[in-house]
């Protein structure tokens, strides 16, 4: 077995096996997981949207590792493996040791003689690269020695451009072997074949949201930020085209930093919230006093969005997924009550007949054509927000600086929302993307 050590790019190794440093929904992120996606092409994304349907619903778990083709990469597959995130107290040493490991055993299964791995764990999940690398040779050399594997021979080279930071598919490691000779373990359902596969590749991306008809976006979350965390790129977008947005926050989010009492971090969180609006083009910005953290579906909040649309009169409304599962794991309690109060508020607004007290407040029934929905699971259209609405969308993020203060382990907007956005956009076919679910109310 030989150990090398190599400064280079990742997505340019020509070795059977390149390992990617994911995430647990498999479907992208930044730096090394974006970059090897970016030079996979769709069929990367496609093949990962298939395991997350069939074989990991849940997303893979920290510590493991399954292998699709790579596509249009220099190597043959790509072993994906999910890190530890020190900013988020995950600092077991043994886990880290299992993603290299568990990466092994599923390319042996491959019948791989050549491995590159990346510094799993390191930049943005908080991990020293130094830790990593000894970590990862640890990892290698005692997988390399196991008795099942004594014959094994080959080559597993580290990729490293130490401190360059512009070249997200470098990363700082010295890693791994060759797992010619062992059982096949992974769970990939293409891992049997031998030959290099051919799955089917996206036809299409996603198309573009058509925008020439749109004039008025009502906006309805559960919380301040709740918007910033990608959405707000599409709304500098559309405000930068002239379209009026306005932005409904059902509560006040006082309920969301744990060293603050209420009171203050509700009107704390209020005026952080004015400030994101801004950054994008947003003025009119309507908090109401629902509580925060347990928030219904109810009758009372229906009216409340009822009332918002028949007083701002959109053609098009803009809400959160009320899916139980999501992309990032599972879907908090006030995001699924606010998606479908505001799914039903909607329609309740162009009912006369519903919510009969807003006609005698001067509120005649309003029909929205079209519901966005943002972090849905299946997007039909992309928004492209390369350029300066992702700009103004990391602003809008960065104005609730108290807020994140209060979260050390988050990462820096300036990093987290283009690794969001770049997703979008591999699904789009564009650089940076916000991807939408949209429901034609009137078709």
């Amino acid at each position: 077995m030989r150990v090398e050590a190599v400064e280079g790019d990742i997505t340019r190794e020509h070795v059977d096996v390149v390992v990617n440093a994911a995430n647990t929904s498999l479907l992208g992120g930044g730096g090394v997981d974006g970059a090897i996606h970016a030079a996979a092409g769709p069929g990367l994304l496609a093949a990962c949207r298939e395991l997350r349907r069939t074989v990991l619903p849940d997303g893979l778990p920290v510590g493991d590792a399954v292998a699709t083709p790579g596509f249009d990469l220099p190597a043959r597959w790509v072993v994906h493996t999910v890190g530890l995130n020190r900013h988020a107290g995950e600092t077991d040493p043994r886990l880290l040791t299992s993603c290299f490991v568990r990466s092994l055993d599923v390319a042996a299964g491959l019948g791989a003689a050549s491995v590159a791995f990346p510094a799993v764990g390191a930049g943005v999940y908080g991990w020293d690269a130094d830790e990593v690398a000894r970590v990862a040779v640890a990892a290698v050399r005692t997988w390399g020695t196991g008795t099942a594997r004594r014959t094994a021979r080959g080559t597993a080279r580290g990729t490293a451009r130490p401190g360059r930071r512009t070249r997200p598919a470098s990363a700082s490691c010295a890693s791994c072997c060759s797992p010619r000779g062992c059982a096949p373990r992974s769970s990939a359902p293409w891992a049997r074949r031998r030959p290099r596969p051919r799955l089917a590749r996206m036809a299409d991306v996603l198309p573009a949201l058509p925008e020439d008809d749109l004039r008025r976006v009502l906006c309805v979350v559960a919380h301040p930020d709740d918007l910033e965390y990608g959405a707000s790129c599409a709304v500098a977008r559309w405000t930068g085209r002239g379209v009026e947005v306005a932005y409904l926050l059902l509560t006040r989010g006082e309920a969301g930093m744990d060293a603050s009492p209420p009171a203050e971090t509700g009107a704390l969180r209020s005026r952080e919230q004015v400030a994101a609006g801004a950054a994008v083009g947003v003025t009119q910005v309507d908090l109401l006093d629902h509580p925060d953290g347990v928030l219904e579906p109810s009758l009372a909040l229906r009216r409340d969005v009822a009332a918002a649309v028949r007083r701002f009169r959109p053609d098009t409304v803009l809400t959160g997924t009320w899916e139980e599962e999501v992309g990032w794991g599972l879907n908090q309690a006030d995001h699924r009550a606010a998606g479908l109060a505001t799914l039903d508020g909607v329609r309740d607004a162009g009912n006369r007949w519903v919510f009969t007290d807003l006609l005698d407040a001067g509120l005649e029934p309003w029909g929205v054509r079209r519901l966005l929905v943002h972090g849905h699971t299946r997007p039909t259209h992309a928004v492209d927000v390369t350029g300066e609405p992702l700009r103004r969308g990391i602003a809008s993020l960065e104005a609730h600086a108290a807020y994140l203060a209060g979260l050390p382990w988050h990462p820096a907007p300036a990093d987290f929302i283009p690794m969001m956005t770049a997703e979008g956009g591999r699904a789009a076919g564009v650089e940076h993307a916000v991807l939408l679910r949209c429901h034609d109310l009137q078709g």
